[in-house]
């Protein structure tokens, strides 16, 4: 029996196509770059996106604020008072200065004269703007902040917090049902200019030989929006009446009879 011998075929290994493996450098390369380019797309997606509303939503807390301030500063209210008062309203907490205008009658009882008090004007002026500017300190260092609560319109916080008030995430999409979601923005208020009050004096016929009379302060200060990434300065200003008088005289008998 004769025995043969077959040599044994080596099979040869197959080289696999690809890139070869990383090293860690490689590695750490590609993930900065990639972090970059993550980075890069939030800015812009914050800037083109996101922050024309949130500036809006922004403007109009800063303008809260300063609507809080200046009905503070014209009333006698405490900041505790002025924290509960939900139904917040300027008509609910100003007086009526009536000193401011002084009338003077004739011998049949029909007002003859109305006058300004102009030292009266002043002194109210100088201590309500003072109040004014008191407030819009506290809210820029974060010891009263917008508050947003059912039952509160600031919070009256013991220490400085920084954070003039908080937006929600939510607030942003413009959805209703999405308003109080998410988290929330920390906004920060800069006043960049002291409490500028300026007294302005409105005369307008309101009827046959009528006339109204109204004292405004125009209050107007500048404000710096900062938010993460975005800073912004804007004017805040607003009007609120203290007084207002209406003078109403006889009506001439022969006043149908010259219209027609």
């Amino acid at each position: 029996m004769k025995l043969y011998w077959r040599p044994r075929r080596m099979k040869l290994k197959k080289q696999r196509k690809g890139f070869p493996p990383l090293s860690n450098l490689n590695i750490f390369v590609l993930s900065i770059i990639v972090f970059l380019l993550i980075t890069l797309i939030g800015i812009i997606l914050i800037s083109y996106v996101v922050k024309p509303p949130l500036m809006e939503l922004a403007q109009t807390e800063a303008e809260q604020a300063a609507i809080y301030a200046i009905n503070y500063g014209l009333s006698d209210v405490t900041l505790e008072q002025m924290r509960h008062d939900v139904d917040f309203k300027k008509e609910n907490i100003l007086k009526n200065h009536s000193q401011f205008i002084k009338r003077t009658y004739d011998d049949d009882g029909e007002v003859q004269s109305l006058t300004f008090d102009g030292l009266a004007i002043q002194q109210f002026m100088v201590e309500r703007t003072s109040r004014v500017q008191d407030f819009l300190r506290r809210v820029e260092d974060g010891r009263i902040s917008i508050s947003h609560d059912e039952d509160s319109i600031i919070n009256i916080n013991d220490k400085p917090k920084g954070i003039s008030t908080e937006i929600p995430m939510g607030s942003v999409t413009g959805i209703e049902i999405l308003k109080n979601l998410g988290s929330t923005i920390p906004v920060h208020f800069d006043f960049l200019s002291h409490v500028q009050t300026t007294l302005e004096r409105r005369i307008a016929e309101t009827g046959i030989n009528s006339t109204t009379f109204q004292l405004v302060v125009h209050v107007k200060v500048e404000v710096e929006i900062v938010l993460p990434f975005i800073t912004e300065p804007t004017w805040v200003q607003a009007d609120i009446p203290i007084d207002t008088e209406s003078v109403s005289n006889k009506v001439p008998k022969n006043y149908n009879t010259d219209k027609k």
